[in-house]
């Protein structure tokens, strides 16, 4: 009985809601997430690239390998797709 009466109200009731429904919210929730990994990919980048480790050597290999052991139409093939100046 005495709940129902008081009169509650807030100026940021609903607030939450609102704000789910809007694209900038989305939009800004999504890109932060994007930016936020951005460090973690740069740091693996570069510690493989300028500072490799043995493992990474051999999978570097191991992959150059792969395609070196593929029949000649098929690396034909490959550079015929990434040819420079070529749009398909």
């Amino acid at each position: 009985m005495i709940y129902s009466s008081l009169q509650f109200q807030s100026p940021y009731f609903g607030v939450f809601n609102e704000m789910l429904s809007g694209n900038f919210f989305w939009g800004t929730f999504f890109m932060i997430m994007g930016l936020s990994m951005v460090p973690s990919y740069l740091e693996v980048f570069v510690k493989t690239y300028f500072y490799p480790t043995s493992i990474d050597i051999v999978r570097e290999e191991s992959k150059e390998n792969k395609l070196k052991n593929k029949p000649d139409e098929y690396r034909e093939c490959r550079r015929e797709e990434h040819a420079p100046g070529r749009s398909t």
